[in-house]
């Protein structure tokens, strides 16, 4: 829709840089489109909001920022023998990261792979870290 056609039926106000927000008076379909202020009963008291009474299911998904990202960690520690270890986590976690927290010695190189079965976090390495050596890896999970 053309700009001049919505200031028409009242959706743009007309208005120039600097100048204070005029709603023209203007009649569509028989109504006055024109409003010079809001009713108390259009305003949300936000202190009339109860702490935590705004769920996540109540939010578009694009209104989960940073600070309420829900996630959790889990622990796999790797003795000198070891090749699978497992971690119980939250039923439908989804893995988004893992980093090793603790190293002794020189482990042998080994590849990481992760699953999540129900609520269980496998870890399984391609060889033990073998000798005296161990390693922990830390894995983060994004909760659902």
């Amino acid at each position: 829709m053309a700009e001049k056609e919505l200031i028409k039926i009242g959706y743009i106000a007309e208005s120039s840089i600097g100048d204070e927000l005029k709603i023209p008076d203007k009649k569509f379909d028989g109504r006055n489109i024109a409003r010079k202020s809001v009713a108390d009963d259009k305003l949300v008291n936000v202190s009339s909001i109860a702490s935590n009474a705004i769920t996540n299911a109540m939010m578009t998904d694009d209104s989960i920022k940073q600070a309420e990202l829900d996630y959790e960690t889990a622990t796999l520690a790797f003795g000198s023998a070891d090749t699978e270890k497992t971690a119980t986590v939250t039923s439908g976690s989804i893995i988004i990261g893992v980093y090793s927290s603790v190293v002794t010695s020189t482990p042998t190189y080994g590849e990481l792979k992760l699953a999540i079965s129900g609520t269980t976090l496998t870890g399984t390495r391609s060889a033990s870290p073998g000798g005296t050596a161990s390693i922990t890896y830390v894995v983060i999970l994004l909760k659902s």
